[in-house]
């Protein structure tokens, strides 16, 4: 049970001569400067290297994200400091509280309406984003995840 996130990080390697030649990056992250400066995210994925991959990448365009394992940690995440967060990162396939079910109660029990909840899955099914949509998410994207999508779906919704 779970999701794989893929990243393409641009960075130098080593010092000297490479250092003038980085890896190149599918999406160069914040090539004109951190553009999600001030954001508060709610990343929520069972892979810890998903997290930390997903994290690092949002500290680079300026956000801050607070890693929770499960659905159910995002739950009483959301219960407790509702005001944290400007948007809601949720993996669909995580064990305790999937997706579709922390969305639901995010959205019917606490009553979050307004609060972004973008769901990332390497599923690409219909049938599964339809789902996903119908519990309460507010986009549905792709893994990989491209940072580049995901500033704009942000910048869509009023955030970066």
């Amino acid at each position: 049970v779970g999701s794989t996130f893929w990243f393409e990080i641009g960075f130098a390697l080593g010092g000297g001569q490479d250092a003038q030649h980085p890896v190149y990056a599918r999406t160069p992250l914040a090539p004109q400067g951190p553009r999600l400066q001030g954001l508060h995210l709610l990343a929520v994925d069972d892979n810890d290297t998903n997290l930390d991959l997903l994290s690092r990448a949002l500290l680079l365009e300026g956000a801050e994200a607070t890693p929770v394992r499960d659905g159910r940690q995002a739950v009483l995440a959301l219960k407790s400091r509702p005001e944290t967060f400007d948007a809601v990162l949720m993996d669909l396939q995580m064990p305790v509280m999937d997706g579709y079910e922390a969305t639901r109660v995010i959205r019917q029990q606490l009553g979050l309406t307004e609060i972004p909840i973008i769901i990332f899955s390497a599923a690409v099914l219909a049938e599964e984003r339809q789902r996903a949509m119908d519990a309460g998410a507010t986009r549905f994207l792709s893994k990989p995840v491209d940072i580049e999508e995901l500033v704009a779906v942000l910048s869509h919704h009023g955030h970066g």
